[in-house]
């Protein structure tokens, strides 16, 4: 996986050399210098202490002087890319010792690496400018970390590597080295992770080792699951810390890592590692182990299934994307089958509409539009076209007023009830209190005598959060589009379908086929801010 963390102190950037070049007793290697920004330096080879000192002081190692015109005291150092290895191949690397594995590792990351700084910027802030122009180069020094944080004293395999991009970057434009704009590198760190990966796993397959893909990434086949977990260890401690605070989400557990993590233990020599952890192995884990090297096999790509798949899925929830999501998808759907290249070519082939907006890529398609505006279309064509729930003048009204709703829920539910509209949508941040409005409102619905089937797009939503809410006959948008017994009981009814902005048009379409054949009011609830689309 890819993580990028900005660096702000250079005594913190620093520390990522220990006393010399090399880190102690083969843990950690120093590698080389990467990016185009070290070529314009002048800096080729093993990146060397006094040289990434310099750096971090923003000074330029080859003339002593200052790299970038300005260096304030908070200055952003740089960012630190992080990249990791699946646990498998870190076992399998540290109890075979085959080195090859680091090579490939390696080089899948300096090849994403140099395809990512193209997307490198500055900004420009002259006279009355003021965008972010792209300078496609970068300056980062590499270091290849063999194992984990320990826990209790010992650490594990783990194979990453720290790229650490340097702030700087040169704007041929100008003729100087500035400070770097990685806001868009950062923002498609996901992207750039697919990448690598698939580079990574094709390499592996090369060298002799099977892969089978995992949700967002891959393992090598014939690892023990059992010996995993005996070299999971900084995982499971954040696990066991996660639930005893309660902490679910996964960004939070991602900030316990900081917080629980111990420091490292450099004098432990790598050679005595590798012996504790083949010791905690049984026999048929190290046999196994052993067994994943097999002869090397040529790998049959076939990136047009995967494109297919990708651009079928995405457009379900969304009818116009950022392209790079797409590719994700795809790359993570065929890892150990594509080529970032080859899907990339195979996804130019799907003849998508695009679309470059805000430094991204955005794209759709005919269809996705042509379903879009008949969306549109039926929802124009409903406008004052019903009968509404209520008179405006009812006793609804003093019911409303001591409903314990602000005046501003009062009007949302007021309009809902005396509209003429057959689409309508209800829009609330979180927290605006959409569960008490929809409580009154589906109860006044009710009270005129119209049935309500209440709807949202996952079984979590609906029959969970929706039923715990007080809606205990709610359900999936799925089933009801499948259950015409369900259709049937609300006729001439209401329709209301919670987080109705996850939908996807060509789910929506068929919800709309569904109101009209019956001639019924549709009504539209969703927690989320925007239109459903």
């Amino acid at each position: 996986m890819l993580n990028v963390t900005a660096q702000r102190s250079p005594e913190a950037a620093k520390a990522y050399f220990a006393k010399s070049d090399y880190y102690t007793e083969g843990q950690e290697i120093v590698g080389e210098w990467g990016g185009k920004g070290a070529v314009l330096t002048g800096l080729f080879g093993q990146v060397d202490k006094h040289a990434f000192d310099l750096l971090c002081d923003n000074i330029n190692p080859i003339t002593e002087e200052s790299l970038t015109p300005i260096t304030r005291d908070n200055r952003r150092t740089g960012y630190d890319f992080t990249w990791s290895a699946p646990k498998s191949v870190s076992v399998v690397h540290a109890l075979t010792g085959d080195q090859r594995i680091v090579k490939a590792f390696r080089d899948s990351i300096k090849d994403t690496m140099c395809e990512m700084e193209a997307d490198m910027q500055t900004r420009v802030r002259k006279g009355k400018e003021e965008y972010d122009r792209t300078t496609g180069n970068m300056l980062w020094a590499e270091f290849i970390h063999l194992t984990s944080r320990p826990v209790n004293g010992m650490p594990c395999p783990q194979l990453h590597s720290h790229c650490f991009a340097f702030n700087a970057s040169y704007d041929a434009i100008e003729g100087q080295w500035k400070a770097g704009q990685f806001g868009k590198i950062k923002g498609d760190g996901y992207y750039w992770q697919a990448v690598q990966q698939v580079r990574f796993a094709n390499r592996l397959q090369s060298l002799g080792y099977s892969i089978h893909k995992t949700k967002d990434a891959f393992e090598i086949d014939g690892v023990p699951q059992s010996a995993l977990q005996k070299f999971s260890l900084r995982t499971s401690l954040i696990e066991r810390v996660a639930m005893k605070l309660g902490i679910t989400d996964p960004k939070a557990k991602a900030k316990l890592a900081a917080t629980t993590r111990e420091a490292k233990l450099d004098e432990i020599p790598y050679s005595q590692l590798v012996r504790s952890w083949n010791e905690q192995l049984a026999p048929t884990e190290r046999e196994a182990i052993s067994g994943t090297l097999s002869d090397p096999k040529r790998v049959a790509f076939k990136d047009k299934s995967h494109g297919d798949y990708a651009a079928e899925h995405i457009f379900e929830r969304g009818s116009v994307v950022d392209e790079r999501r797409l590719l994700t998808l795809a790359l993570r759907h065929g890892i150990g089958e594509v080529t970032p290249e080859g899907v990339r070519a195979e996804v130019n082939r799907l003849g998508l509409l695009k679309r470059e907006e805000g430094g991204k890529v955005w794209v759709t398609t005919k269809q996705v539009l042509a379903e879009e505006n008949a969306l549109l279309q039926f929802g124009v064509k409903g406008k004052g076209s019903c009968k509404p729930m209520m008179s405006n003048d009812g006793p609804w009204r003093e019911q409303l007023g001591h409903s314990g709703l602000s005046s501003e829920q009062q009007s949302a539910v007021a309009h809902l009830l005396t509209s003429a509209d057959r689409v309508m949508i209800l829009r609330g941040v979180a927290g605006s209190g959409k569960t008490k409005l929809t409580t009154e409102a589906v109860r006044q619905i009710e009270t005129a005598g119209k049935p309500v089937v209440m709807l949202a797009p996952s079984a979590q939503a609906s029959r969970g959060v929706l039923r715990e809410e007080g809606f205990p006959n709610a359900d999936t948008l799925a089933r009801f589009l499948l259950d015409d017994k369900m259709q049937a009981g609300v006729a001439n009814g209401v329709i209301w379908l919670d987080e109705a902005g996850l939908v996807g048009t060509k789910t929506m379409a068929a919800l709309f086929d569904v109101a009209d054949k019956l001639t019924l009011q549709r009504w539209s609830r969703s927690t989320r801010p925007c239109c459903p689309r």
